[in-house]
């Protein structure tokens, strides 16, 4: 990706916007590759990367825990444990973008974002959209 930005999950679409309208936040928060790309291209494909983050240790944690009370095989624990840190990721991700989703696909109806796609291992968007969505 020609650069990344990060974003904060918190509140509505309109929020995260609001957030990112100050310069000192866009300077802070957007790559200057990203910056430049823009001048060279309308739209561009870059990566969002949430704060959020899942609690994969304490997720795998209480899989073992669980595992090992039920007296599962070490096998069965190690598939547990696995399942588990998935599953956080996946609830995390999905509670933190909800909103910048929900946004990026307005704006993708009116023509000024594609390629829409969400990754729950680093909680990120990545997508191609204009300048004026991303900021």
């Amino acid at each position: 990706f020609p650069g990344a930005a990060v974003a904060s999950s918190k509140g509505a679409a309109s929020s995260v916007k609001q957030e990112l309208q100050s310069s000192e936040t866009i300077q802070n928060k957007i790559s200057s590759s990203l910056k430049k790309s823009f001048k060279k291209e309308e739209k561009t494909t870059f990566l969002i990367k949430l704060k959020d983050q899942a609690d994969t240790q304490k997720a795998a944690k209480l899989a073992v825990k669980r595992a090992k009370s039920k007296k599962l095989t070490a096998a069965k624990t190690e598939y547990q444990k696995r399942s588990a840190v998935v599953s956080s990721l996946k609830v995390t991700a999905d509670e933190a973008q909800k909103d910048v989703l929900k946004y990026l696909n307005s704006q993708k109806n009116k023509g000024n974002a594609d390629d829409i796609h969400s990754y729950y291992v680093v909680n990120g968007i990545a997508v191609h959209a204009s300048k004026e969505v991303m900021e």
